[in-house]
């Protein structure tokens, strides 16, 4: 990571109420095993529930999972476990002191909300909701109910963040300008069936839905590709969107209330013809109260040079006299000319499930470093890209660079972002005009609550806003 330009990064990369008082409750004794429920038995809730496993002072006394294959196969793990098709007969349980949530995102925030309300504590993966209405409302029952409750946010674990804010209070760099973050990873196209999927006999398929409408299955599979599906997930920019942004969040912008006023955003689910209907390349600008912000990603197989790593993902910030670039485990500051100033790395937050049981024990929120209200900021940001991509139209007959760009501010980041975004177009050989490329020029948001404001406060934008449920799966007022 030697000397490296910031339009490289921009090519590279991507080109692309929640402060309240945080009482105290219950503590622990010392000598107290942690119950733990775990819910969600896909892939990461196997990972979790290993990661827990290993901690002293902890254990797994129920899993809770609608597919019956995969809640056997994890309770050949974990046999001293009880096993419940329907995770609400598990909240009744009063030996169970906390839940471990990893189910589809549709219900993150239900699931969350419904054993708060039981009296448990949460441990809650990423984004803790589907959409950003439920992400305020999680955060009220947190509060309502006075419960621990930790976002799987692990980066914020690593001793490695605070290293870098305090770099960056030396102000050696200077007053931050702006901000560049994106997500670069590969996916594959999750099939396009000619007739609907039949539902698997194993899988309680209205348990599994939760929240979520019940609708025809057109991808190969049911499991795990429900996140390139907005019925059930929230597409990339909801599942790595929120490490990425809240990096940033917790490193530059230190938590504060800060979400767009403005912004605008280009891309689509181009070239894979599949039943995904959530986007796969994706450039945005935002206008906050702070400085500009661009976000982005991109899924498909070419991506370019990157010359920062993880594959390319990460954020940069600019200031005055140099900027800052890394990701999850690693970075390095820069001066302008590319030189670098100082590396750091750190251990990815392994400490991060620790860092979960230990909050409980102490009953003290303020304890945990992924707090639901401390990172309602970054996992809210995230809600605002999608929406803001709901609500862009379809471009006939595909656009320009300099079209795109003139769209957006006369800002040198923001056309790097665009040169960058259309490379990758190229070497993945699409044309825009043979696909369902969506652009919105400009859409304004109320700062404080992620919503739709001016004329874009419409029936539509609303209906993404806050999902319709399906009884008796319903996320209240709170």
């Amino acid at each position: 990571m030697t000397n490296f330009s910031r339009r490289q990064f921009l090519k590279g990369s991507l080109a692309a109420g929640a402060a309240l008082a945080l009482p105290t409750q219950r503590v622990l004794g010392a000598n107290e095993d942690v119950r733990l429920g775990i819910i969600g038995l896909g892939g990461q809730g196997n990972n979790l529930g290993n990661r827990f496993y290993q901690l002293d002072g902890v254990r797994i006394v129920a899993l809770a999972e609608p597919d019956a294959e995969r809640l056997a196969r994890a309770n050949e793990s974990v046999p001293e476990a009880d096993t419940y098709a329907d995770f609400r007969d598990m909240l009744e349980r009063d030996d169970v002191d906390a839940v471990v949530i990893a189910g589809p995102v549709c219900w993150h925030a239900l699931m969350a909300i419904w054993s708060m309300e039981a009296g448990k504590d949460v441990y809650l993966e990423k984004p803790y909701a589907h959409n950003i209405w439920e992400n305020h409302q999680v955060v009220h029952a947190a509060r309502k109910h006075n419960r621990i409750v930790e976002v799987g946010l692990q980066q914020r674990s690593d001793p490695m963040q605070a290293e870098i804010k305090d770099f960056l209070d030396t102000g050696e760099l200077g007053a931050m300008q702006w901000i560049t973050m994106g997500r670069s990873g590969t996916r594959e196209p999750i099939g396009l069936r000619d007739e609907p999927k039949q539902w698997p006999d194993h899988i309680d398929q209205d348990l599994w839905h939760g929240p979520a409408q019940i609708e025809p299955i057109y991808r190969d599979e049911v499991q795990y590709d429900w996140h390139w599906n907005f019925n059930t997930g929230s597409g990339e920019i909801g599942n790595w969107g929120p490490h990425i942004v809240d990096d940033a969040y917790n490193v530059a912008l230190r938590d504060a209330p800060v979400l767009p006023r403005r912004g605008l955003c280009a891309g689509g689910r181009l070239r894979w013809n599949d039943a995904g209907d959530t986007p796969n390349t994706f450039i945005s600008y935002f206008e906050t109260d702070v400085c500009p912000i661009m976000f982005g990603l991109r899924n498909m197989a070419e991506a370019g040079p990157f010359p920062i790593r993880r594959g390319g993902s990460g954020y940069l910030i600019q200031c005055e006299g140099g900027y800052y670039v890394g990701g999850r485990g690693g970075g390095a500051a820069y001066d302008n000319d590319g030189n670098e100033i100082r590396e750091f790395s750190g251990d990815r937050g392994d400490g991060h499930h620790q860092n979960f049981i230990d909050a409980i024990r102490s009953g003290n929120p303020h304890d945990l470093n992924a707090e639901v209200g401390t990172v309602f900021w970054s996992n809210a940001f995230c809600h605002v890209a999608n929406l803001a991509y709901h609500l862009a139209e379809r471009r006939e007959g595909g656009m320009t660079a300099e079209e795109l760009q003139e769209m957006g501010p006369d800002f040198e980041p923001w056309h790097d972002t665009v040169d960058a975004f259309f490379e990758h177009l190229q070497l993945n050989e699409v044309d825009l005009a043979e696909e369902d490329f969506r652009v919105l020029p400009a859409i304004e948001f109320d700062p404080e609550s992620g919503y739709p404001a001016g004329e874009h406060d419409t029936h539509e934008a609303r209906a993404y806003v806050r999902r319709e449920y399906r009884e008796p799966f319903v996320v209240e007022e709170q």
